[in-house]
Parts: structure tokens; sequence; C-alpha cells
């Protein structure tokens, strides 16, 4: 509250009724955290994707988790599924359940968090992000907290709290697939 009190003048402010105004603080900080934040989390998929591969069939090539076409459309992962599906080898026995757990995860989040990557990187932007947002009916010095919007992220509402639900879902995805590797040996990780 004391950064918005202390921008300039504003606190002197005396809203004209006839004519509201809305204030959006937009923050650097923020922004280049956020963006941080979905780079990230592909990055850390791609680094994934090359780690599953690899406990799979130690000659795999396979450059990241990737965009490609599977099941007639194309999806993030889809490159990580189709060499899982076209590379294990017979003697992979969770080769069907590590499909399932991937895809199931490729619908429910991740092709939400390479959305807002991909716009970041190709188009440099990050879609549907509203600021920080107050509006100004009344002094400045009088507007709580409780009055300011936090920022949303298109239809995923609060920004904080949809990223906390993907750090979530990325342990989960982890829990649920890395005891499903061969050459692993899951006792050595604290999970």
């Amino acid at each position: 509250m004391a950064e918005l009190h202390n921008i300039d003048d504003f606190g002197k402010y005396i809203p004209d009724p006839k004519k509201p105004i809305v204030v959006i603080f937009n923050s650097m900080n923020f922004q280049a955290g956020l963006q941080s934040f979905f780079i990230t989390m592909k990055s850390l998929l791609d680094v994934y994707a090359k780690l599953i591969s690899k406990s799979i069939d130690h000659n795999s090539k396979l450059r990241g988790f990737g965009k490609k076409k599977t099941n007639g459309y194309e999806k993030p992962g889809g490159l990580l599924i189709n060499w899982i599906t076209n590379n294990a080898p017979a003697t992979y026995k969770n080769k069907e359940k590590l499909l399932k757990i991937l895809n199931n995860h490729i619908d429910e989040w991740i092709c939400d968090v390479v959305k807002f990557r991909d716009g970041i990187i190709h188009h440099g932007e990050l879609k549907g992000l509203t600021e920080i947002q107050v509006a100004v009916i009344k002094s400045p010095l009088e507007i709580t907290k409780d009055e300011i919007s936090k920022p949303t992220i298109m239809d995923k509402g609060d920004v904080l709290e949809y990223c906390q639900n993907i750090v979530t879902a990325i342990n989960r995805l982890l829990k649920e697939t890395l005891v499903l590797l061969p050459n692993l040996n899951i006792k050595l990780l604290s999970l």
C-alpha cells in the first residue's frame, strides 16, 4: 500500500465521480519473474524428456519435449510421446502406463504452460495477463488492500495461485513417472 501512496502525487489525487479511473500497476520485476517461471517450466520439461528417453534407451538422441503431431493433432510433448511409442523396447513394461500419465498431464496443464511460454519466446508477450488494478473512486490514501485486484492470467485466475498449482502439478508428474523409468534407482531421490 505504501508503494501505491508514494507514487508521485498520487496520494493527493481527488477522484471525480463523473470520471472514474482505474490505476494499473505494471511491474517489470513481476513481468520478468512470471515470464521466467514459464520459460523455466518448459525447460524443465525439455530436460526431463531427455532423462526419460535416456533411461529407456541410453542411445536416445531425443532433443526435448517438443511439439509434434500425435494421435491426429499437434501438441506439446508430442515429440516425447512419439519417441516412447516408436522407440521404447518391448522389454520396457511400463510404456503404456507412462504414455497415459504423460498424456493426462499434457492435457491437464502442460498445454497451457507451453502456450504461455511460446507467447513469450516467439511473440514477445504474455497474452491474457491482467496486472494489479485498483478503481480510484475515493482518495488513494483511503484505498485498502481488499480493493486492489490481484494479477490474473486468462481463465486461470490469480497468477500466484496458478503458478503454485503448476509447481504442484510438476511435482506430481515427477512422482508419478520417475517410478516407471528403468535404470533409475528411485530410492536415491527424495520425493
